[in-house]
């Protein structure tokens, strides 16, 4: 299953741009009121994608690396680096198998539901990941879909125009998983794309942190910091450490 090598593109932007900058800012806010003041060395920001947050956070002055497997998304997010004057180093990567050392940032960041692309077993190994280039007492956050919630809103079907896009999109729910089917016309040719993301319950989540030595401190239901709500929060965004 490699649907994320092939729909992490231009397409995907295009198609998704109202997932902008302010979303990011929204997010950062809670992340920085609640764990980043005291962050004084480097943040990863794993599946950067176009690098929204990476730049965001640069805007506020922390040092990240931004870390993707889409050499499409980081050209984007180069430029986008670039057009701002900032320095941010981005690395093409696995996040199965990051291309880091042991211990060496402070922060990791999996932001908009950048986890859950594989099988169970690898889903474990990147857990492992994040806890190995952790430092002691680093801080993980991540921002997951809320499965029960997903599941309770699913739309099987929604079409749209984007520019000079015509979109469908299918959804449904198997094997504990939620699946998408992205159709894009442009009215000469048609390409179709899927996405495929794990649905973790708050106790598997809670499974995966304790496996790899990580300590589960706080639950968020959205992006303004309101409390998690297994039928009603729309985010399960999760802040640990490394114990």
């Amino acid at each position: 299953m490699t649907w994320y090598r092939d729909w992490f593109n231009e397409i995907y932007l295009r198609v998704y741009a109202h997932r902008n900058v302010a979303d990011a800012r929204q997010l950062l806010e809670l992340i920085q009121n609640r764990l980043l003041q005291s962050s004084t060395t480097w943040i990863l920001d794993c599946g950067c994608g176009n690098g929204r947050h990476s730049l965001e956070l640069a805007k506020r002055g922390y040092p990240v690396i931004g870390m993707d497997l889409s050499p499409d998304l980081l050209r984007v997010a180069q430029k986008a680096i670039h057009k701002a004057k900032l320095d941010v180093p981005f690395v093409r990567g696995d996040m199965r198998q990051l291309p880091f050392r042991d211990q060496v940032f402070s922060t990791v960041l999996s932001l908009f539901t950048s986890f859950g692309y594989f099988d169970d077993d690898e889903n474990k190994g990147v857990f492992l990941e994040y806890a190995r280039v952790l430092q002691p007492d680093g801080t993980l956050i991540l921002d997951y879909l809320n499965p029960s919630y997903v599941i309770a809103h699913l739309v099987p079907f929604d079409e749209k125009h984007v520019g000079k896009y015509h979109v469908t999109q299918r959804r449904w729910v198997a094997h504990h998983r939620v699946e998408k089917e992205i159709t894009v016309s442009d009215g000469e040719s048609v390409r179709t794309f899927l996405e495929s993301v794990r649905l973790y319950s708050l106790p598997e989540m809670q499974d995966l942190f304790d496996n790899v030595g990580l300590t589960l401190d706080e639950i968020y239901g959205s992006y303004t910091g309101e409390p998690y709500d297994p039928q009603q929060s729309n985010r399960m965004i999760l802040f640990a450490h490394k114990s």
